[in-house]
């Protein structure tokens, strides 16, 4: 199985017609989405629920992937908490984030505009962008972090 966690927001209704899900599918894996919102058509396996409390067995998924969805779960607890969720149901996990210290914030492709105090009120969607440090805080012993201070994109991984 491979699990995999999406969001939305106001400005891009979520789309499943991403790459990688639909590249495992053509290659006979069994895909399982899950987001927020519940309106993943054409997708026979998708399940509406909340990262932070997701409802699967213990280490139900080979892998569980996430794309850019830590950045919009809340606080360090609450992203401690989606951290320690994606262990819990999958053998192995990966997600990704932005990377806080890359000069153009991502979602606005704005330069330097994230770094400023009140970017944070100015941008209610992204609750807490993470550096490399920020990150490797909230993983598990054992788990692997990929990108410098100055890569646009951070992986975590437990394979």
């Amino acid at each position: 199985g491979w699990g995999l966690g999406k969001t939305s927001d106001e400005r891009a209704p979520m789309k499943i017609e991403n790459v990688i899900e639909r590249g495992l599918l053509s290659a006979g894996f069994t895909v399982t989405a899950s987001g927020l919102e519940n309106f993943a058509v054409n997708w026979d396996d998708y399940v509406c629920a909340n990262a932070l409390d997701l409802p699967f067995a213990d280490q139900s998924f080979d892998l569980v992937y996430s794309n850019a969805v830590i950045e919009h779960v809340g606080d360090e607890v609450e992203q401690r908490q989606f951290v320690a969720e994606h262990a819990r149901v999958g053998k192995s996990w990966i997600f990704t984030t932005p990377n806080r210290w890359f000069p153009i914030e991502s979602h606005s492709d704005v330069f330097f505009k994230h770094w400023r105090d009140a970017w944070v009120q100015e941008s209610p969607l992204v609750t807490r962008l993470l550096g490399p440090r920020d990150l490797q805080a909230l993983l598990p012993a054992g788990s692997r972090l990929h990108g410098r201070v100055w890569s646009p994109t951070l992986t975590a991984f437990s394979l």
